[in-house]
């Protein structure tokens, strides 16, 4: 919806004022988007962890985290802050033990 509406800013006009408006409210709905990390391992002042819609791994300070971080967390980013998300553990855990389990009893 954002794309679709710069697009049809810039073909109506190229003028910066409108450009700009669009980059303002993309940046907005950016910073509204939640993402999910999991927690790969702590190494020195560091989590190390997989940015689950890149898989991509991310140096995060720990000092942007919440205190009792520990490997296998799974962190929510939004609204620009970390926390643990134990939901997310949850389901995660059990996505896991249930693949195992088909694994197993094959």
């Amino acid at each position: 919806m954002l794309l679709s509406n710069f697009i049809n800013k810039i073909n109506l006009s190229n003028s910066q004022k409108e450009i700009n408006s669009f980059l303002n409210d993309l940046e907005n709905e950016l910073n509204k988007s939640t993402t999910f990390y999991t927690v790969d391992r702590i190494e020195g002042n560091y989590a190390i962890c997989e940015n689950s819609n890149t898989l991509k791994l991310e140096n995060i300070s720990l000092s942007c985290l919440p205190n009792n971080i520990k490997q296998g967390n799974i962190l929510k980013f939004e609204d620009n802050k970390y926390s643990i998300d134990l939901n997310q553990e949850h389901i995660r855990k059990s996505e896991i033990k249930d693949k195992i389990s088909k694994v197993w009893n094959k």
